[in-house]
């Protein structure tokens, strides 16, 4: 008995974000803005909480093996800090360097995919417009172009 309402409701709340939308594009417009803020800034925070514990492990590593090679090899603090630096390097440029060997593959594949997408989806809209009888292609026309009008009426 309540499942024969959802669909009821479904499409009522549609056709309600549907009116707000046109509207009232100002508080569509300006909601979609605070989300786009308050998710930059929970990235922002992350990325923040992201590097500052990387910058702590890179500084524990490097107090290790400042004390390590200090206590192997009996070496000055100069001679310690550039022997650690080498150390530490060494297989961040070998990362780096695998890194820049498979981009290029990866941007390819990205390429290939998009664009097999968009010819997936250009495919799709000719197809759903051929199919269209011309009373239904003429309502499309009139509400984007009505939709279209109102928001210059509004911006001019």
């Amino acid at each position: 008995m309540i499942s024969e309402y959802y669909p009821k409701i479904t499409k009522g709340l549609q056709i309600l974000a549907a009116l707000v939308i046109v509207f009232l594009p100002e508080v569509v417009i300006e909601i979609i803005s605070e989300i786009l803020h308050l998710v930059w800034e929970l990235l922002t925070e992350l990325a923040h909480l992201i590097f500052e514990g990387l910058d702590i492990a890179f500084e524990g590593i490097e107090s290790s093996l400042d004390n390590v090679v200090e206590g192997m090899f009996e070496t000055d603090v100069h001679n310690t800090q550039i022997i650690v630096f080498y150390i530490i390097i060494s297989p961040v440029l070998y990362l780096l360097y695998r890194l820049a060997k498979r981009i290029p593959r990866w941007l390819l594949g990205l390429k290939t995919r998009l664009l097999a997408s968009l010819e997936r989806r250009r495919l799709r809209t000719i197809m759903y417009w051929q199919n269209l009888n011309a009373i239904e292609k003429t309502k499309i026309i009139g509400i984007a172009a009505f939709i279209v009008l109102y928001y210059a009426f509004i911006v001019f």
